[in-house]
């Protein structure tokens, strides 16, 4: 029975697999329950009534939520078309009632050999569905006269199914121990067939419909034999061509095994010894972390409740649900990476795995800034980043395109003023993303924000500088040899770290063997050093001349008063645009002398650069130098009318 359970929160931290919260809740009493897999819902039945349930209501579309008939609906087994158009419902062995939900048509269905029991039936699409008897697998489609016709059939003797609803794929058990496996892929109105292979039975036991299950790992799929007898899960990979066993891990444990697939992890349930282990087909020797019991609590409503774990009323249904018919709930088993993480033996290894799992990314990044932190040579890192880096090179390069840069042809909106830190910390995370192969995308702002420059606020008292700018060199050593273009606020980090700590010549190095790439960024940030370093406002101007960014110099020599080299810059870039207000401006302060006044002036009046906005500078130059009145032409603002 659930109970509430007040003071459990801090138990839950200990288990490696739980329960999703709000699991799907319905009243058992009411009816003989169904779960229906095509359609992941439950259907109860009681009575003349059909009711259904999503087990995700938030994705429902479906109108229907009860249905009343004028039978008994008491059944073996009731399922709806994948469309919601047909009702089936089998009542005795060999036949089954459909009917049409909306015409309110009703008809039987006998299979071609009337006397064989039916041991399922499912639907592929809207209009086709499959029968699996004693005697064989026939293939349905709904015809124009209301009825079934059938258009594929295979004969052979079974003992049991198992079929993937998800995948469409379904798997026969033939033969005195039940181990001859025969393989049906469905397609609309055909069926391909999938080699027969042989599961190796013990000699103990005959190989039993629970025991075998089929699923999706890693976007290939298997047969999963749990052999509790050998303690092993058998992986049988399934391919039109040829189904071969691949891999046999060691359960360490005998007794009946359920098994789940989360996020391409499997999950064997032990249910003698009650305990639940964790494997991955991806890691050396499959194995995840220790064997641990399925939590005993549950979130309904935010009101945590115990539950019974392995109850005798529990229901393992694949992928991952878990159907409780006496108290009534289906759960959703869910894996704990937090708790995983903590006992996982090998940092490296677990960097390895958690790039496997959906939504590790923030537990990835805090693994990363962990590992950093305790030291591990340059060598480890460098593998690690280019683990990294190989994936972030193979997705579009979302993150990595250079921020929008101000026009040459105009650098009225430039602001070379600079301090560092001042927009990089404020750097947004990506969405997270994975690869067509599944693995997470670590970008640059992701590495930036929650590593390096986390590490670089918080340990920078306690941690070497030197082994600081290293790893962050690295990183971008790993960037460059994927061919990931290096983003600016990288190398911005590796010159704060080194102006901190008076490490000017190698800073100066950096630069001079482009260490550090050449960014509008970065020669801002470089010329924000010049009070400590003064070579820094050179080093600057050298990297803006090789970004032929004229406007960029012209902008940083204007805010420092250098008007003579700002003209000779201009002067070679004729058609650039300047703020010449701001030149006469600057040129006529009180504390320049008349001869820079008068040289800018007529640089831009050689120009024809003087708009009319420049009339009082204009009146300025005459009364400086009278003789040049008859040289200046009338100001556009004060032309003659004509006679």
């Amino acid at each position: 029975m659930a109970q509430a359970e007040g003071d459990s929160s801090e138990l839950q931290l200990n288990y490696h697999v739980r329960l999703v919260p709000n699991p799907l809740r319905f009243t058992p009493r009411l009816g003989t329950v169904h779960f229906d897999r095509c359609n992941r819902q439950i259907v109860v039945t009681r009575d003349k009534e059909v009711r259904r349930i999503p087990l995700r209501k938030d994705t429902d579309d479906v109108r229907i939520s009860s249905i009343s008939l004028s039978f008994n609906v008491e059944s073996k087994c009731t399922k709806f078309s994948l469309d919601h158009q047909y009702l089936a419902i089998q009542q005795k062995s060999t036949e089954v009632r459909f009917i049409n939900l909306e015409s309110h048509t009703m008809f039987t269905h006998k299979c071609k050999r009337p006397n064989s029991p039916i041991l399922g039936f499912f639907w592929t699409c809207a209009d086709n569905v499959f029968f699996v008897t004693t005697t064989g697998l026939e293939l349905y489609q709904y015809s124009r006269s209301r009825n079934l016709k059938l258009v594929r059939e295979h004969k052979l003797s079974v003992n049991w199914f198992v079929y993937s609803s998800k995948l469409r794929l379904l798997l026969l058990s033939t033969g005195p121990t039940g181990g001859e496996m025969h393989g049906y892929y469905f397609k609309p109105s055909t069926i391909v067939k999938i080699p027969k292979f042989v599961i190796d039975p013990t000699p103990q036991r005959i190989v039993d419909v629970n025991d075998v299950s089929i699923h999706q790992i890693y976007d290939r799929v298997y047969c999963v034999h749990a052999n509790s007898s050998a303690m092993e899960l058998g992986l049988y990979l399934m391919t039109r061509e040829v189904v071969t066993k691949v891999a046999g891990i060691n359960l360490h444990t005998n007794g009946r095994v359920a098994v789940h697939i989360v996020d391409n992890i499997l999950v064997a349930h032990n249910l003698e010894h009650k305990i639940t282990l964790l494997f991955d087909y991806k890691e050396p020797d499959h194995f995840v972390a220790a064997p641990l019991p399925l939590t005993p609590f549950a979130v309904l409503d935010g009101e945590e409740i115990r539950v019974e774990p392995y109850s005798k009323s529990w229901e393992f249904v694949s992928p991952r649900f878990i159907l409780d018919r006496q108290q009534g709930f289906v759960y959703e088993v869910a894996i704990d990476l937090e708790a995983i993480a903590l006992t996982f033996p090998d940092k490296i290894r677990l960097i390895d795995f958690l790039l496997r799992r959906t939504g590790s990314k923030d537990l990835l990044l805090r693994v990363l800034r962990m590992v950093i932190e305790e030291g591990v040579t340059l060598s480890t890192l460098a593998s690690i980043f280019d683990k990294l880096n190989s994936i972030l090179q193979s997705v579009p390069a979302e993150d990595n395109s250079e921020p929008s840069q101000t026009s040459q042809g105009d650098i009225s909106s430039t602001d070379t003023s600079y301090e560092y830190g001042q927009h990089e910390r404020a750097l947004p995370s990506t969405p997270d993303r994975r690869t067509p192969q599944g693995f997470v995308v670590v970008a640059q702002k992701d590495m930036y924000s929650s590593v390096l420059l986390a590490l670089d606020e918080e340990q920078h008292e306690r941690m070497d500088q030197k082994y600081f700018v290293a790893v962050t060199i690295e990183y971008i050593r790993s960037l460059s040899f994927h061919h990931v273009e290096v983003q600016h606020f990288l190398y911005e980090l590796v010159i704060h770290s080194l102006v901190r700590n008076n490490r000017f010549y190698q800073l100066h190095q950096f630069l001079q063997y482009h260490v550090v790439a050449d960014s509008i960024p970065v020669a801002c940030q470089l010329l924000s050093l010049e009070s400590k370093y003064p070579p820094a406002q050179q080093l600057a101007l050298d990297m803006l001349k090789r970004l032929t960014s004229p406007g960029r110099i012209v902008e940083v020599l204007l805010s420092r008063d250098q008007l003579l080299t700002a003209l000779r810059v201009l002067k070679c870039n004729r058609g650039l645009k300047v703020p010449v207000e701001r030149f006469l401006e600057a040129a006529s302060h009180p504390s320049q002398s008349d001869i820079l006044f008068y040289t800018v002036y007529k640089f831009f009046q050689g120009r024809g650069d003087l708009p009319p906005s420049c009339a009082k500078y204009t009146e300025a130059f005459l009364s400086r130098f009278p003789s040049e009145r008859n040289a200046v032409p009338p100001s556009p603002t004060h032309t003659p009318q004509r006679q």
